[in-house]
């Protein structure tokens, strides 16, 4: 079955009209009844017609369904690339028996083309009849396009003695970069909860995964994350500020940061994964600036490639991210140690770290694509710019 479709009130479909050359194409995730829905989108001014389309159908903070297809973006098409993305919403529209502005609208692929709207017809057609468990999770391949898996994650959690899931796919392989730095992801739950308040928790979780991600510094044009909750679970409605509102925003989050973990292991030419920890900042802000600094330098992926541990050039990066340090306070560690069984290479309070082993070795060479958490490299940053060391800043 579908990943989607663990929450309860769920329906999905994948199938292939050659809109690609393989691989499924046309998706939609429908809603036995209307949900709460929250979304988030690309900032970047060149943007897909889809893109304007759902934010217009979110303004009431309610959706039915989502309709996805891959292989062309419909981006850079005018008015008549409008007109197709609400003729895709139409159409679903009118299969489920619900209103047009209940239906969201995605696609992604080649940018400067006109949607093949026969092949999209014939698509939503398929889909609207196969909609269902989604045995073989089809809806989760149909918004692939480089991408070389699919990614999918879920997490139950518990509001008010009712189990409550929460569920989600993604994509995205190449144009992966804040804000909102993803591709796609969409997610269903069965939690009863306030399209405002779930708005919020989307913010918060999209905040501390999607947006401290980074795999080629390239923004893309259809940017989209799409939540859907339809209160099937039975729960008390989620109040803002009380114990569900945690637990949820929680559980949201974990989700969130699991699919963007795997959109980085599967970036297009990535040999590694690199998690940035920056502590002891004045303010998230800054703690995030410092790590998206270092995190997009091409002098540091260069080193990480060739597994060259020099922390000099993370040094560099972090005196030039445009926060107020004191070289002589910051710390520097990276895990995983060096090859020949010596420690990782260090720096404690603006001084090298002594390692016993010439300029502190290299990091094991692993390639390929499935290097894993447990296989990458973490670098963990103190700055050391509060004397309260207490509730410091973290970015990873």
């Amino acid at each position: 079955m579908s990943i989607l479709t663990r929450p309860a009130g769920y329906k999905t479909s994948g199938v292939y009209v050659g809109i690609k050359r393989k691989g499924k194409d046309v998706g939609l995730i429908a809603s036995e009844v209307p949900a709460s829905a929250a979304g988030l989108f690309t900032l970047n001014h060149v943007r897909g017609a889809a893109v304007d389309l759902c934010r217009a159908h979110l303004a009431d903070g309610r959706l039915s369904a989502i309709v996805a297809s891959s292989g062309v973006s419909n981006v850079c098409t005018g008015p008549e690339g409008a007109r197709n993305a609400l003729a895709m919403a139409e159409q679903v529209a009118q299969g489920l028996g619900v209103p047009t502005h209940d239906v969201a609208v995605a696609t992604t692929g080649i940018i400067g083309a006109q949607l093949p709207m026969d092949k999209i017809r014939r698509g939503i057609q398929l889909a609207l009849a196969e909609l269902g468990e989604d045995e073989h999770g089809y809806v989760a391949d149909s918004i692939l396009t480089t991408d070389t898996c699919r990614k999918e994650s879920y997490k139950k959690t518990v509001l008010s003695g009712r189990t409550v899931t929460i569920a989600g796919i993604a994509k995205g392989a190449g144009m992966v970069h804040p804000n909102l730095g993803t591709t796609f992801a969409f997610l269903t739950s069965d939690a009863a909860i306030a399209p405002p308040l779930l708005h919020e928790c989307l913010v918060e979780g999209v905040e501390k995964s999607f947006n401290v991600m980074s795999v080629d510094g390239d923004q893309s044009t259809s940017d989209t994350v799409i939540v859907l909750a339809n209160g099937l679970a039975g729960n008390p409605p989620v109040e803002q500020g009380g114990p569900d509102h945690r637990a949820f925003s929680e559980a949201l989050t974990w989700v969130l940061s699991d699919l963007t973990r795997q959109l980085i292991l599967d970036g297009e030419g990535a040999t590694r994964f690199l998690t940035i920890n920056v502590v002891g900042a004045r303010s998230y802000d800054e703690a995030k600036t410092i790590a998206r600094h270092v995190s997009t330098s091409c002098l540091v992926k260069t080193a990480l490639f060739g597994g060259d541990p020099n922390w000099g050039r993370i040094m560099a990066r972090v005196g030039s991210a445009g926060v107020p340090v004191d070289q002589e306070k910051i710390s520097y560690h990276r895990q995983p140690a060096c090859d020949r069984g010596g420690p990782a290479a260090g720096l404690r309070q603006g001084r090298r770290r002594p390692t016993g082993r010439g300029h502190g070795g290299r990091v094991h060479r692993q390639p390929g694509l499935r290097l894993g958490p447990l296989h990458g490299v973490h670098v963990r940053l103190d700055v050391r710019l509060r004397q309260d060391q207490r509730g410091v800043s973290h970015v990873t």
